[in-house]
């Protein structure tokens, strides 16, 4: 790897290391030619599919708490799960709240990616109003998925079949590629962010031989 391509101009580094998903990063970025196809095959079939969805509610005044979980036993998460396993929101979710002023940051799971969110924040809302303390929900806003492939904050499902050092693939433990000087460190790696440079790769980088360039679009 000698470096990567955004738009016209050439940046010359003798390793790469790459933040965004595996299937985007060797699938994408670089020429699938370099891997071998059993690996592109693999890579593929990384899954990645997002439960989550995030709301902004804004209240009249602030909440009586500074952070707020609602899950009542192991049975509720099952249910509430069962639900997506269908392509359902869930209609009892998992919910964590936490308080920014008069403001609420909502996560709420279980909420297929793709499906349609009408009424989800007023199911929400609905939820969490006996635990507002007499506040009133006066601006609601269900954000977007934030450029996360598939929904999928951690740009691969956290299963125990990706998961410690079979994540996201055994081949591709360690934050290694295939492509010598290209690394992996974004979320889809063990361990999840916050992440840093790939440990190996600080012990190495004066062994690093340039090889190949990645071209990276400006935006997406």
């Amino acid at each position: 790897m000698t470096g990567v391509i955004v738009g016209n101009k050439e940046i010359a580094a003798a390793a790469v290391l790459s933040g965004l998903d595996p299937r985007r990063t060797l699938l994408e970025l670089v020429d699938a030619a370099w891997l071998d196809p059993e690996l592109a095959r693999d890579i593929a079939l990384i899954r990645r599919r997002g439960v989550v969805a995030r709301l902004s509610l804004t209240l009249d005044r602030a909440a009586p708490f500074a952070t707020l979980v609602i899950a009542p036993s192991l049975d509720h998460l099952e249910k509430a799960y069962d639900d997506a396993k269908y392509r359902r929101i869930s209609a009892h979710p998992y919910i964590e709240a936490r308080t920014h002023g008069n403001a609420l940051d909502v996560h709420v799971q279980y909420v297929p990616y793709g499906v349609a969110t009408d009424g989800l924040a007023e199911r929400v809302a609905a939820i969490l109003a006996p635990h507002l303390g007499g506040a009133s929900i006066v601006g609601r806003t269900v954000r977007s998925d934030e450029g996360w492939p598939e929904g999928q904050a951690w740009h691969a499902e956290p299963a125990l079949d990706q998961a410690l050092w079979m994540r996201p693939l055994p081949s591709l433990a360690r934050y290694r590629t295939p492509i010598q000087g290209l690394w992996l460190c974004g979320p889809a790696m063990h361990p999840a962010p916050p992440r840093r440079a790939p440990p190996e790769l600080l012990p190495r980088r004066k062994s690093c031989r340039p090889r190949r360039k990645l071209a990276v679009p400006e935006s997406r």
